[in-house]
Parts: structure tokens; sequence; C-alpha cells
């Protein structure tokens, strides 16, 4: 057996000479490159907004539980007023049934003192009056200009809150000694309800 090595050789070193196209050369071409920028900025993309939506979340509720606050302090306030009354003068429940509301809420405490609460929607404040018995005529008529805002400043008042934006009394017809308060600070609502003694 008669074997050409000559022949072998070189059929393999001709093959072995020149470059084939089928080795791969090191390195990313444009293609993966650009793929993988995209992957990386639309990681860094959600990672960015998810950091900032956070931030955001975080500083609405902090302002959100700051308005709660200074709403839950006026309401104390006005509950530990209210602890003393023991007749609702205004607003009256009505007797057909339903609910009647005020921004004004004028009662008599326990030793026979008119208070009333009145919020000042100008000036955005709520205060407490000590009515002058003296000035009272029959009850009808001072009510109603009580009940319009019309106060003089000789009265005696105490400031509940400020910077409210609203605030409403309601007493409803099934529960005529509950006073239900709601206010208002900055779009943040607070309810809460405050019970009177009966005659």
């Amino acid at each position: 057996m008669n074997i050409n090595y000559q022949a072998i050789f070189q059929k393999n070193t001709m093959v072995s000479s020149f470059p084939s196209n089928h080795v791969r050369r090191k390195g990313f071409t444009l293609v993966e490159i650009s793929v993988s920028a995209l992957i990386a900025f639309v990681i860094f993309q959600a990672v960015y907004s998810l950091f900032f939506s956070t931030l955001t979340g975080d500083k609405v509720n902090e302002e959100y539980t700051a308005k709660l606050l200074e709403c839950q302090k006026i309401l104390i306030k006005i509950q530990r007023e209210l602890i003393s009354a023991q007749t609702i003068l205004y607003p009256i429940a009505p007797l057909n049934g339903g609910t009647r509301q005020s921004k004004i809420l004028i009662y008599r405490n326990s030793i026979g003192i008119i208070k009333a609460i009145t919020y000042s929607k100008d000036l955005r404040e709520l205060k407490l009056y000590t009515l002058d018995l003296m000035r009272l005529k029959p009850v009808r008529g001072d009510l109603i200009a009580i009940s319009n805002g019309e106060l003089e400043e000789r009265n005696q008042f105490h400031l509940l809150g400020s910077d409210l934006e609203d605030i409403l009394f309601s007493v409803s017809s099934d529960s005529q000694n509950t006073i239900q308060i709601r206010l208002a600070k900055k779009n943040y609502h607070l309810l809460g309800g405050s019970r009177t003694l009966s005659d």
C-alpha cells in the first residue's frame, strides 16, 4: 500500500492557509451592542421611575398625615367643648326626618352659658364665641342673626383652628343628641361625631 503522504500534507496546508468563512471572530456586532444598550436603558428607566414615584408618594403621604393631624386637633378641641353641651340650639334636627346641616353650631352648656362655634370663610378660621346673655334678644330672632354669621367682636372668642377650607355640623332627626362634624383642610376631609347630653 502506497500512501502519498506528500499529497495529503499539501492538501492540509492548503486548507489551513486560507481563512475559512465559518471561523467566528471575537467581539460584539453592532446589533448585539444596540440590543444590550436598549435593554440596559429600559431597566435604568424602570428603576429611575420607581425611585422617584416612591419619593413622590412619600411626600404626598407626609402632607396627608400632617393635614389629617391638624384636622384631628381641631376636632378634639370641638369635642372637648361639646362635652359640656346640654342643649343644641342651632342647627335643630328637622321634625319630619332627615338631616340639617350648618357651618355654625350654637349650644347651651350645662351651666347655662350659650356658645357658638362659627366658621369664617374669608379668614378660614374656626372660632368659639361665648355669647353675651345680656345682648341676646328673644331666642328665635337672635339665633337667626348668629346663624347668618352676624357676631360682634365684643363677644369673647377663642380660635379653635385656622387655614380650614370648610366645616359642616350635621344633626339628624334619627339621633338628635349626636352632632356629626366634617372638617376639610387642603382637600383632606375628616369626619367625627360628638355626642351631647339631652335636656
